[in-house]
């Protein structure tokens, strides 16, 4: 993964960022209406809808048919507006929808700033949510140098407040489940056969994020 420094010394941290605002993120409707929001705040959720599914179809509001909209406000009202609300991303009351923690959003904007040839955002936001992901990014960008994946494994399992587990049972997890997977969006080089895990280039910009995650 390459990075853009377009936006990196401009990043200020408001807060830390919960946990559930990341996974509230992992959905690419719930990120283009936080969008909406940004530029438009408050807003009714038909207002809303009628935004969201002009930006998804790259549209006009005007051409957005009116079974479109009523689709997408059911989809609002039933999943995306409550999850957004318990993240505290958001404000519903009166039939009016209003922006909440701007934290989030920034992380958002920032991970952008990432080049890279496919990014998944669902995935990257889930694996951001994962502790146990970040324990793993955290320790590759503050070793900067290749790792072990036993020394990883060792590192990672000793992290409260993880349930017991076993170095063994954690290494078996690593190469089987996180470490495949934080590689396919080329945030770590993972050698399987050595057993070692080099860090992508531009770790350390991902650690920023990772650290703005509140534990």
């Amino acid at each position: 993964m390459a990075f853009s420094n377009s936006k990196q010394g401009a990043i200020s941290w408001e807060t830390e960022v919960p946990r559930e605002a990341l996974a509230a993120l992992a959905n690419e409707r719930r990120r283009t209406l936080l969008g909406v929001l940004e530029r438009q705040s408050p807003a009714s959720p038909t207002e809303l809808a009628t935004r969201v599914a002009a930006t998804e179809d790259d549209t006009a509001r005007s051409a957005v048919p009116a079974e479109r909209r009523t689709a997408v406000e059911r989809t609002l009202h039933h999943r995306h507006l409550p999850t957004l609300e318990d993240a505290r991303l958001l404000h519903w009351t009166d039939g009016t929808v209003t922006l909440g923690r701007r934290a989030p959003l920034e992380v958002w904007e920032f991970v952008q700033t990432f080049e890279t040839d496919a990014v998944d955002w669902d995935d990257l936001f889930s694996i951001l949510e994962s502790e146990r992901c970040r324990t793993i990014l955290s320790t590759l960008a503050s070793a900067a140098t290749p790792i072990d994946r036993t020394e990883l494994a060792a590192t990672v399992a000793s992290g409260a407040p993880f349930d017991a587990t076993t170095v063994d049972e954690t290494e078996v997890e690593l190469h089987h489940g996180l470490l495949p997977k934080l590689e396919r969006i080329d945030l770590l080089a993972y050698d399987s056969d050595a057993g070692v895990v080099h860090p992508a280039d531009g770790i350390e910009t991902v650690d920023r994020v990772v650290s703005s995650v509140a534990n």
